[in-house]
């Protein structure tokens, strides 16, 4: 179902409202995790709660300090001014190189690693020895299986260093691992990639592993004969997607619910590796930084999952995990959804496309059938897609809505998603604090008819959009439903009276409306008490005639009203108060019902009233846009 926009409003608050990402660090309620694209490397970025962060390797060398300057800007989106510990998984240029240069732009305190290196040569010397400068300008940690890296609000356990892996299974893991009878083994890997420092990262129920570029037979030995590291929630890919590590004897043993894979466009993302994470059992995504041009389609996840689907952007993925063990993957907004939205933007047809339920006893959500339609939708070039009432939102349970807003997140950037919140406030708040973990560039408030006055409802509105982080479209279905004075100096009010009263009166004839001065002397009857005066056509009406036009006419359903007044007074004509029949039942002799006209006095008696009452409640509809800040 296509509609045209009728009648919607921007609103935005006037206090500057931060960027979700900056806004998680200034609140410090979450674990933030950055996974920035240095091109087939890796520099993985967290955030504690606490605001304590630890950077995962720094992707490669030279390139004019491209992948410093890259975590440098991540860095100072979180909210934070230096690096508290950086791991250093192994000492290859695409983990260890960035390290000089990021001292140039960032502080670093702690370095952590396994101890010398293994590689020598020309080339790993120097890398090595580039590293070595540097980190005896800060403190330094040589780590080994076992130990915890004691950062601040989060449990760090490293389970490989140096070659070697972890013995003593961690809190609830354990088990037998079934995987390990069919598992083959690769020949023995001597470089520094088998000596990677591995980690499981834990902050309260949620658990990520990140095994650097750990080889195939050290995975074995972490999950075999049993398995020591347990199931995680996300599991960044090991060795970037090479085919020399990411068994699945590992992969499918830790039972991931999310999979990253920090691939570059033409290096890693093989298509075995990437077939193993697919299909291990219980995985529900699959996030890639680029799109992986030799795999082909067929081994690359949908565009909606893929940072970069090209070689021409730099995006990054983040993900924001609660103590309770639920988390929010999402991708760098593109240019074009990170613009601020103006009205103008707000102009076109929208689809309000429903949200299909699966037959099954919760009546889930069904992402698949809704996807489709989405598609069907944009094949045919609608491209906003907006989901409020027709999606049946109104009574969408917070654990639905959070799935929904995962699942719009992760649309292409050639559809424009819009999620709506709402309509009673405390549900709208609850909604707006999952909504901020996103990057959506707008969402839409739904009507709400609950009592209400116009200071409540503006300082509601603006509450909604500062829990948010995003502007806010109001979709009036009442002329009353925004109302108030403007009182502050960054809302500029838009008065419709005045409005009016500026334009020709030969505009409100062409539209059917009475000056102000009252209702022309033609659409008032003959008696002073029965005069019927045009009520005002509401902005929404007016909207609506303009988008449709021809079928209401030219005058507007508010002259047609008065037109039909009017043939009823007529029909009726004077004459005082008497019973419709007379005792006999029958109607009168002069032909006319009396009861008619005593309905027609009745009728035009309450229309006035009301059109009174509403007129001294709505005296301004005010339209809010966005200032700078100051």
């Amino acid at each position: 179902m296509c509609m045209r926009a009728v009648f919607l409003c921007l609103l935005a608050s006037a206090i500057a409202v931060p960027s979700a990402p900056r806004a998680a660090a200034q609140n410090r309620q979450s674990l933030s995790i950055y996974f920035i694209d240095v091109e087939g490397g890796q520099a993985t970025l967290l955030v504690s709660p606490t605001g304590e962060s630890m950077l995962v390797d720094t992707g490669f060398p030279g390139l004019g300090g491209r992948d410093a300057d890259r975590i440098a800007a991540t860095a100072k989106q979180a909210g934070v001014s230096r690096i508290d510990y950086l791991v250093v998984t192994h000492y290859n240029s695409d983990h260890v190189g960035g390290v000089p240069a990021l001292a140039t732009r960032l502080p670093i305190r702690t370095f952590v690693d396994h101890g010398p290196s293994v590689e020598h040569g020309d080339q790993p010397d120097a890398l090595y020895n580039a590293y070595l400068n540097v980190r005896n300008h800060g403190r330094h940690l040589q780590v080994k299986p076992g130990d915890t890296i004691p950062i601040a609000g989060l449990d760090v356990r490293v389970v490989s260093s140096a070659g070697e892996v972890l013995r003593a299974p961690l809190s609830g893991a354990g088990a037998p691992n079934p995987e390990c009878r069919d598992f083959k083994p690769m020949d023995e890997d001597a470089t520094e990639n088998a000596r990677s420092v591995g980690t499981v990262i834990q902050y309260g129920r949620f658990r990520m592993l990140d095994l650097g570029d750990l080889t195939w037979n050290k995975e074995h030995d972490l999950v075999c004969p049993n398995n020591v590291l347990g199931t995680v929630d996300v599991y960044l890919t090991t060795h970037h997607g090479m085919p020399i590590s990411g068994s699945p004897v590992i992969v499918h043993a830790v039972h991931p619910r999310v999979a990253v894979m920090n691939n570059g466009a033409k290096k890693g993302g093989s298509p075995q590796a990437w077939a193993t994470v697919h299909e291990s059992p219980g995985l529900e995504d699959f996030w890639q930084l680029h799109y992986a041009v030799d795999a082909g389609a067929d081994h690359n996840a949908p565009e909606r999952f893929i940072a970069n689907v090209d070689e021409t952007t730099a995006h990054s993925m983040t993900i924001v995990a609660e103590r309770d063990g639920s988390f929010v993957v999402t991708k760098e907004p593109s240019a074009q959804e990170s613009a601020p939205v103006t009205l103008r933007d707000l102009r076109g047809v929208y689809a309000v496309p429903p949200l299909p339920r699966r037959h099954d006893t919760r009546r889930s959500l069904d992402f698949d059938a809704a996807e489709r339609l989405a598609g069907h939708i944009a094949a045919g070039g609608v491209s906003r897609l907006l989901y409020g009432g027709n999606a049946f939102l109104y009574h969408i349970a917070l654990d639905e809505y959070e799935a929904l807003l995962d699942w719009l997140a992760g649309f292409p950037a050639s559809r424009w998603p819009i999620p709506s919140v709402g309509p009673s406030y405390g549900r709208a708040i609850d909604q707006a604090r999952l909504l901020r973990r996103h990057a959506f560039r707008c969402a839409m408030v739904l009507p709400c008819s609950d009592p209400r006055d116009a200071l409540g409802m503006e300082a509601g509105l603006r509450e909604i959009a500062n829990a948010s982080g995003v502007p806010l479209i109001i979709y009036l279905k009442a002329e009353d439903q925004v109302c108030r004075r403007a009182r502050r100096s960054r809302a500029r009010c838009v008065s419709r009276r005045a409005a009016e009263a500026r334009r020709p009166a030969a505009h409100h004839q062409r539209h059917g409306r009475a000056s102000r001065r009252g209702a022309p002397a033609r659409f008032r009857s003959r008696r002073p008490d029965h005069r019927i005066r045009l009520p005002r056509t509401s902005l929404v009406q007016r909207a609506a005639a303009r988008v449709l036009g021809k079928r209401l006419g030219p005058r507007g359903g508010g002259a047609r009203r008065v037109h039909a007044a009017r043939r009823l007074a007529r029909r009726v004509g004077p004459g005082p108060r008497a019973p419709s029949r007379d005792r006999a039942g029958r109607h009168r002799a002069d032909g006319t019902d009396p009861s008619l006209r005593l309905v027609a006095r009745s009728a035009a008696a309450s229309a006035t009233r009301a059109h009174r009452a509403r007129a001294r409640r709505t005296r301004r509809l005010i339209l809010y846009t966005r200032h700078g800040a100051r």
